[in-house]
């Protein structure tokens, strides 16, 4: 596995969220994140895309989510309708 794919693959799995084009530039210096999708997807990993479009200009882009690593069997994505992706801290959880 090349570099830039151990990077995408580190990254799903640290941060448990999906990745869009623009952000796999911006954060892993990724230029052609479908290119690494696909190399990912013919080693046997299971990657969900789905289709979002942004609320200021309109324009659709796709988040791809990592749903199976087959050299890690044991790990699994966070279930998004389970599992609140952001979650409300207050000073009393800190007492």
């Amino acid at each position: 596995m090349d570099t830039q794919c151990r990077r995408l693959v580190d990254y799903w799995k640290l941060n448990r969220v999906g990745i869009t084009r623009r952000e796999a530039m911006n954060t892993l210096f990724i230029a052609n994140l479908p290119a690494r999708v696909n190399e990912l997807r013919s080693s046997g990993y299971n990657i969900d895309d789905i289709w979002e479009k942004s609320e200021t200009t309109g324009s659709r882009y796709k988040r791809y989510f990592l749903k199976y690593d087959p050299k890690d069997p044991e790990w699994t994505p966070v279930d998004l309708k389970k599992t609140p992706v952001y979650t409300t801290i207050s000073a009393r959880d800190f007492v």
